[in-house]
């Protein structure tokens, strides 16, 4: 079957090619929740989809060449981000309209009922569970799902929507390596709570006043405290939520104490703990390889890894290696 537009994403995670909008609106039903199909126009229906699912999240691929008007109630299960790699579509998200296009993103969740009328569309969505997030809003103290204050879209050329954007459709083509880091599950799971992460920040930017800084609400004692705990835990998906529930803060203070007191951000911070202690594992003689000791601590994208560790020590991760364990 023929599609529109470049190679698709997810391959090794096809779900099906299809000219039949019954088949489609089946197996998609399934996938997603049940929903109303219908082609705007005369051109002959014609759709591709491919879909990685854990435990966790779910990464589709979606390439339609025909313009399709899609309905359905409590839209999903999942709280789904459409991120357009070519076309758009308008959404009608319980009645407020949302205009998704190739730089801006919009997110459908739980008890929503969507109409969305699309044009001949390539995209990636994200799925997401709801428990996590939905915890998280209310931290943060952001709109949930049901409220009319619903942040239903963001902007995807800058900022965190920019970086969202980018981890996405980087993790959709590592998914299709077999020898790919992210079979590795503690490296899937780093992958997992960034993608959390930045949903979250996404929201938190397009919140009324999400600009604004908030006053700074921690000690620098307790700073302290949170930084020997991230230390001994930089195995784990740390994100800000995860910081501030262990220092008993709100993310903002959290934010606003490392920028007071260190002159960087959280994530920042960790980091410099992570590079240094990717140095310590490579100064052992461990012979464990660049990519291991890299997934171990939590970074997801290799060559950045070493552009990082070279900005910070003036040599790349192999040169450190090979001083103890040789070519």
């Amino acid at each position: 079957m023929m599609v529109h537009g470049p190679m698709p994403l997810l391959r090794n995670h096809h779900l099906l090619a299809s000219t039949d909008l019954d088949q489609v609106r089946e197996v998609t039903g399934k996938l997603w929740t049940k929903h109303e199909v219908t082609v705007n126009g005369r051109k002959p229906f014609q759709t591709l989809v491919n879909c990685f699912q854990s435990n966790d999240i779910s990464l589709s691929y979606v390439d339609c060449s025909t313009p399709l008007r899609v309905a359905c109630a409590s839209a999903t299960g999942q709280y789904m981000v459409q991120l357009n790699l070519g076309g758009g579509a308008e959404h009608r998200i319980n009645g407020n309209l949302e205009i998704s296009d190739r730089g801006r993103a919009v997110i459908v969740g739980p008890r929503q009922d969507l109409v969305m009328v699309a044009r001949p569309t390539r995209a990636l969505i994200l799925g997401l569970s709801p428990g996590w997030l939905e915890k998280k809003l209310s931290t943060r103290g952001l709109p949930e799902s049901n409220s009319p204050r619903w942040i239903s879209g963001f902007n995807t050329r800058t900022g965190r929507g920019r970086a969202l954007r980018k981890l996405c459709l980087q993790t959709a083509r590592d998914l299709d390596y077999p020898a790919s880091l992210l079979r590795a599950p503690h490296f899937f799971a780093h992958v997992v709570s960034r993608l959390r992460q930045l949903l979250l920040d996404c929201l938190q930017e397009s919140a009324p006043g999400g600009d604004q800084q908030p006053p700074v609400a921690s000690g620098l004692g307790r700073l302290m405290t949170l930084e020997g705990w991230m230390a001994e835990h930089l195995h784990l998906p740390l994100g800000i939520d995860e910081l501030a529930s262990q220092a008993g803060l709100s993310p903002r203070a959290v934010q606003m104490a490392f920028r007071q007191h260190r002159g960087v951000t959280p994530l920042e911070f960790l980091r410099t703990l992570r590079l240094d202690e990717a140095r310590k594992r490579f100064s052992s003689g461990s012979g464990l390889s660049v990519a291991e000791v890299a997934g171990s601590l939590g970074f997801t994208h290799l060559g950045r890894f070493a552009g990082h560790y070279r900005q910070r020590f003036g040599e790349s991760p192999a040169q450190t290696r090979r001083k103890q364990v040789g070519p």
